[in-house]
């Protein structure tokens, strides 16, 4: 399966999205929207457009079956029973929003990584132009011919301070010019240290080092566990309005609401992420928790 017909009640949908139009109400409810993996190999993306028509690029075929056949028919979803009139409705809000998060997510790696690798670089940098000039600089060279569980370290070092500190100075000033390759480092480091890409940099301010050195990072699990609940946060007007899924005072995520949500998530692929010595609702209720604490 790569292409799926849907007919959702855009009417309901208002307090999730805006700029519903009552001719893409109409069209729908006419015609369907057809929602379809972007990169199909059956079938060209970009021909046979619909007017109202949604690609998705951050799921596979195996994952689109799944989510499909449990919103649809209850397939491996315990709580299917209470949506079954909604079902519509719940795939193409699930599906949108799932597909936002991925695209968040994969964003947020790749900034993650090259912060990481600024932070990296900017110790290494910091620990060289703050070294106390009569204490003398070796440079370590350490490769692990282990294995990532069980490493096991192999190094060479040169114990020259002399030939150490021109070494240093070599990759500093490569830095500072921007004479090295941004794939290789990242683009962020020339925002983070402030170098013109252009070479004209000479010095790197140590206040620019010191700060990107103690970068505080979230990891990317982290942040994929907040994304889930925007994700949550985003179909939960819907389940209030809609379905038995409703409000109770002073509660801010039931455990019923937890529970679907689990449910889902779980078939949306994220179980990875999910704490497994935590019960489905403990769980939800956790991150909820986090995500607000953040």
């Amino acid at each position: 399966m790569h292409e799926i017909k849907i007919y959702p009640d855009l009417n309901k949908l208002t307090e999730c999205f805006t700029g519903i139009t009552e001719e893409k109400v109409e069209y729908i409810k006419k015609n369907g929207l057809r929602i379809r993996l972007n990169y199909s190999d059956e079938e060209n993306p970009f021909t046979h457009r619909e007017p109202y028509q949604m690609d998705l690029d951050y799921i596979d075929k195996q994952d689109f079956s799944a989510i499909y056949n449990a919103l649809k028919f209850g397939e491996k979803f315990k709580l299917h029973k209470y949506i079954v009139d909604h079902t519509d409705e719940l795939l193409f809000l699930t599906l949108i929003y799932n597909e936002q998060l991925w695209l968040t997510y994969n964003q947020y790696c790749d900034f993650y990584e090259g912060d990481v690798k600024a932070k990296e670089i900017a110790k290494f940098l910091l620990s060289y132009k703050t070294a106390k000039p009569d204490n003398p600089l070796q440079l370590v060279l350490r490769e692990n011919v282990g294995t990532h569980s069980k490493p096991i370290s192999k190094s060479a070092s040169i114990k020259d301070s002399e030939i150490a500190e021109w070494m240093f100075d070599i990759i500093y000033k490569a830095v500072a010019s921007a004479k090295f390759p941004l794939g290789v480092l990242g683009e962020q480091i020339l925002s983070h240290l402030k170098i013109n890409l252009n070479g004209t940099t000479k010095e790197i301010q140590l206040d620019d080092l010191e700060r990107t050195a103690n970068l505080s990072l979230s990891t990317p699990s982290v942040r994929r566990r907040n994304f889930m609940v925007e994700l949550c946060y985003n179909i939960l007007p819907f389940l209030r309005e809609y379905t038995i899924f409703k409000n109770k005072p002073n509660v801010r995520l039931t455990n019923d609401q937890a529970l679907f949500f689990y449910d889902l998530l779980s078939i949306l692929g994220h179980k990875d992420v999910m704490i497994t010595r935590l019960i489905d609702r403990e769980y939800l209720h956790m991150i909820f928790r986090n995500y607000h604490r953040s």
